[in-house]
């Protein structure tokens, strides 16, 4: 993520812009439309199921310091805050794209492991005897 190069380099305001701008591609690319404003895409996301209210609330306060970042008439932003909203929107990320791609590798993993199993035939004896086939009885 570029925010991490500008926080490395001191460049808070940037880091601030740049989470904000990945909150936004995120939301795009998992459908909010691209000619709407940034509250609305996440709101969006929000309403059609895509995202929880926590991670809509993670992606707010990106927006509102990322906002703030962009203007030169408004609060300075800070270290800590850079810090803070870098982590969010990775976490925003990691929410919305690697977890949900793990999960699916498990389940298609567990389901491939599942399709390939057999049923065990047991031993008649003991774990160490040879399988026997059971005989009927003679009549």
């Amino acid at each position: 993520m570029e925010a991490k190069v500008c926080f490395s380099a001191e460049a808070f305001r940037g880091c601030a812009v740049l989470a904000r701008r990945a909150i936004q591609s995120a939301c795009i690319n998992r459908g909010a439309g691209k000619r709407k404003k940034l509250e609305l895409q996440i709101d969006g996301l929000y309403a059609k199921g895509v995202i929880t209210e926590s991670l809509k609330k993670w992606a707010h306060v990106v927006r509102w310091i990322g906002n703030d970042a962009a203007h030169p008439d408004s609060r300075a932003v800070e270290k800590k805050d850079a810090e803070d909203i870098q982590k969010l929107a990775e976490e925003f990320l990691n929410a919305i794209y690697v977890t949900p791609k793990i999960a699916e590798e498990q389940t298609k993993k567990r389901r491939k492991s599942e399709e390939s199993k057999e049923p065990q035939k047991k031993p008649i004896g003991g774990p160490k005897a040879k399988y026997r086939p059971k005989v009927p009885p003679a009549v």
